[in-house]
């Protein structure tokens, strides 16, 4: 019996012009290989156009080919609650949450503790640095606050916006606490937030799929043991109770909010609590060790629910050790541990035949199997 094959995409942004290239592609190689189509939403595509005729169109070309092509997918996942719940609601999806998040060896080895020095070290990420990110909030807040608050800002500041940053903190008395970072390795992210004291994930309304996405900023300051400084978006006020102390909600039209919230971080016992909560859900909860037992029971669900198809059975999923990776499988209580870069094997039965059908996680970030 021929192995049964699982397409799974995750599209970039729309092209400007709509066409949604990938989509199509994985789409019909499905088709062509009689194979299972998957979709992995880490943004709500046709909520990211902003306003304007152009923008209008081209979430309509999205609508258009997502209405055409989600609703035949074997299974769907999505980043976030919020932007499972609008694919549900557009669509009638129903995709399983499976938060951006990172593996255990992304992590620096123990919590890095500085010892007070009087500073409360900010600190925001991304590729690009942008205006629209939330950071003159947080500077105008920072300019306000009675602790001496600094802000490392890293990522390509290809269309200038750094500068205008820094002149907004040399306006008002600060320039001298805002420094712009270049760009570090993806796979350095955590290491390298974790000699902060805070993490900044301030998100705009800017569109409805800003509203309704949970970055990969705020678990990457959770692994990397600093608490996160969110903004007050649907998402992420959603995801804050889950947190605890080891976020705290901001409005962005609060400067004087965000100054208030800084110094009750800097006390030396809020901050030391704050950290430790950190440091422990990255580590026990929010991480690719743990959530990628998520996929593979979704992806196992989807074979199962395939196989009646063909006539035949699914037997469990069996994680079979690649070369890359030779640590020994272990079971809990609960099923199986799986190692990362392992390659997973189905069991399928037809007409007393025993065949495989198998999928692979290549590595952190690659979306295909």
């Amino acid at each position: 019996m021929s192995p049964t094959m699982l397409w799974r995409f995750r599209p970039p942004p729309p092209r400007h012009d709509g066409t949604g290239v990938c989509w199509h592609t994985a789409a019909a190689a499905a088709r062509r290989h009689g194979g299972m189509l998957a979709f992995d939403a880490e943004d709500f595509h046709s909520g990211e156009g902003g306003d304007g005729e152009i923008d209008a169109f081209r979430m309509r070309l999205v609508r258009r080919i997502e209405g055409r092509i989600l609703p035949g997918c074997a299974y769907s996942t999505a980043a976030a609650p919020l932007i499972g719940k609008a694919y549900e609601n557009a669509y009638g999806l129903h995709p399983t949450t499976l938060l951006n998040v990172f593996p255990l060896t992304m992590a620096p080895d123990r919590p890095v503790d500085r010892g007070p020095d009087g500073r409360l070290r900010a600190y925001w990420f991304s590729q690009t640095i942008g205006l629209d990110r939330g950071l003159q909030s947080f500077i105008r807040g920072m300019a306000q606050a009675r602790t001496n608050v600094t802000l490392d800002i890293r990522g390509s500041d290809r269309w200038g916006h750094g500068g205008t940053l820094l002149a907004l903190a040399r306006e008002l008395g600060i320039g001298d606490r805002v420094t712009l970072l270049p760009l570090g390795a993806p796979e350095e992210m955590a290491r390298l937030a974790a000699p902060y004291d805070l993490g900044l994930s301030l998100e705009t309304d800017i569109t409805e799929n800003r509203r309704l996405c949970l970055t990969n900023k705020i678990f990457t300051y959770l692994l990397a043991g600093i608490p996160a400084m969110m903004s007050d978006t649907p998402a992420q006020s959603t995801l804050a109770p889950e947190l605890g102390v080891a976020s705290m909600l901001v409005s962005l039209a609060d400067p004087q909010g965000i100054a208030l919230a800084l110094d009750r971080l800097a006390a030396p016992a809020m901050l030391a609590q704050a950290k430790a909560a950190a440091w422990r859900l990255g580590h026990e909860r929010y991480n690719w060790d743990k959530e990628k037992a998520v996929l593979i029971e979704t992806v196992a669900a989807a074979f199962r629910d395939f196989s009646p198809i063909l006539g035949g059975s699914i037997g469990p999923v069996i994680p079979v050790t690649s070369p890359s990776d030779p640590a020994p499988i272990s079971t809990t209580s609960s099923g199986f541990t799986y190692p990362g870069n392992a390659t997973y094997v189905v069991q399928v039965v037809m007409g007393g035949v025993t065949g495989t059908a198998t999928f692979q996680w290549l590595r952190a970030g690659q979306n295909a199997f």
